[in-house]
Order: C-alpha cells, then sequence, then structure tokens
C-alpha cells in the first residue's frame, strides 16, 4: 500500500514546520521519506518516471498547487513556505479542510481556489511575483461577503484581483 497526495498533506506541512515555515520541495521530500514508513512500491519509480513514487507524490502536491489552492502555503521557485493560517492550523481543521478539498466539486470553491481559477484559467494573468500579489488580493478577501454560489464568488473575488492588476502593473508580465 503506497501514499495517495492526500495522506501525505499533513505530514508535508509538518516537513516545512520543521524547517521553520519555508521548504525547498527536496527537503520536504527528504524529511517525509525519513519520518514515514515506506513500503516497497513507495520507493519503486512510476513507469512514466526516474524518481521514485513518494517523491512524486510529493511533488504534485506543488504542481497540482495542493496546499496553496488550501491556504496553506505560498509556492516559491524550489519550495513552500507557509502561510499564517498553514503556520496556525491545528489537525482536526487541517482534517477539514483535507476532506473539503477532496470532496466532490460542487458549489464549493474557496476563496483562494476561486482566485486561482480566475488567474489561471479566465483571466490569464501572469505575475511577476504571484506570492506578493496572492497576499495583498487575500487581505481584501477578508472584506468580501459570504457567498452561496461559485459565480458570486467569482465575481466578488475577480474584482479584487482586477483592482489589484489595476493598480500594479509593475507585477505584471
Amino acid at each position: 500500500m503506497h501514499y495517495s497526495e492526500r495522506e501525505l498533506i499533513h505530514p508535508a506541512i509538518e516537513a516545512i514546520r520543521f524547517h521553520g515555515g519555508i521548504a525547498k520541495t527536496g527537503d520536504v521530500i527528504k524529511t517525509i521519506k525519513d519520518n514515514l514508513p515506506l513500503c516497497a512500491d513507495d520507493l519503486e519509480p512510476l513507469p512514466s518516471d526516474d524518481i521514485p513514487r513518494i517523491d512524486r507524490i510529493i511533488r504534485n502536491l506543488k504542481s497540482h498547487k495542493t496546499l496553496l489552492i488550501m491556504g496553506l502555503v505560498e509556492h516559491y521557485e524550489g519550495g513552500f513556505m507557509l502561510t499564517e493560517e498553514g503556520e496556525a492550523i491545528e489537525t482536526d481543521a487541517l482534517e477539514i479542510i483535507v476532506e473539503k478539498h477532496f470532496a466532490p466539486k460542487t458549489n464549493d470553491l474557496s476563496l483562494p481556489q476561486t482566485m486561482i481559477k480566475y488567474v489561471d484559467e479566465i483571466a490569464k494573468i501572469n505575475f511577476k511575483n504571484r506570492g506578493l500579489a496572492a497576499k495583498a488580493i487575500r487581505t481584501g478577501m477578508d472584506r468580501l461577503p459570504k457567498y452561496t454560489n461559485d459565480d458570486d464568488r467569482l465575481t466578488g473575488v475577480s474584482g479584487l484581483i482586477d483592482d489589484y492588476v489595476e493598480n500594479h502593473p509593475e507585477n505584471i508580465t
């Protein structure tokens, strides 16, 4: 039995905490591999890859933006940095976020998920410094009302992003 992406979320957060809240992807991989019991399947390369399965699954946390979408980390080139929420999250609260993230998708996008959807899929905005933009935009999210559907949520978040883009053209590529 090998680990899934979902099962590696908590160990990844703990690994980033172990490294002081900011860690290169390779450091997260090493810390997880040093601390989890691994089976032979975890250490075998995937058919489509040269690296062990466990390394690929951990790397997928970044490439799939799993921890970013959950609001637990910011990405930087080569690694992860915990957000305030990621630093403070308790195990029970983390389990709720994980459950919600992996639940069948319905009218249930979080504000950070909505932000990423708008930036990447709709407006196709490229920021020079995505972390700086995300942090600035997220401060405005606190003022948004609680939405009942994804369309309203997208409208509110897109307004914040559009305002940021208009006021910070130097951060757009």
